[in-house]
């Protein structure tokens, strides 16, 4: 099945179909905030690389059992794990959150701390980690979501 490709706020095709969102069982939500969001980190990684950026989103929506069953892997955060319980990952809370990493024409990984620092002028939330992914979200809505308007 194909996958519907997501619009920007401002009424242009994003670069992220909804399925990249999509949980195991194939559920797929993602806020409008998030898309657009990624959306303009990526056009700014390009632009400032002078190379077309790529995102690679690596986690999406998540139901509870899907939280539940990642902080039984990776622990709950208020025991030193890395699952919040109020992620906002989850469908109940707006599918707001977004794991990602980009990558440029040639395949090559982005350096996190780079794409971080993009990432910041667009999300209210940014955590990297080890493996070189980084989580993403707008927590505080409107906060960063507007800002260089195409």
């Amino acid at each position: 099945m194909k996958s519907a490709r997501l619009c920007t706020s401002w009424g242009t095709a994003s670069n992220f179909c909804l399925q990249e969102f999509a949980n195991k069982n194939g559920v797929a939500a993602i806020a409008q905030v998030t898309v657009d969001s990624l959306q303009r980190t990526r056009d700014m990684l390009g632009a400032t690389r002078q190379d077309e950026a790529r995102i690679i989103i690596t986690g999406g929506c998540r139901t509870q059992t899907d939280n539940e069953r990642l902080a039984k892997k990776f622990g709950w955060t208020e025991d030193g794990g890395k699952v919040s319980r109020n992620s906002q990952h989850l469908i109940s809370m707006g599918a707001n959150g977004v794991d990602f990493f980009a990558i440029d024409t040639m395949g090559e990984k982005i350096p996190t701390s780079y794409v971080a620092a993009v990432a910041r002028r667009y999300f209210s939330f940014v955590k990297t980690y080890k493996d070189g992914h980084i989580h993403a979200d707008c927590r505080v809505p409107n906060d960063r979501s507007r800002q260089d308007t195409p």
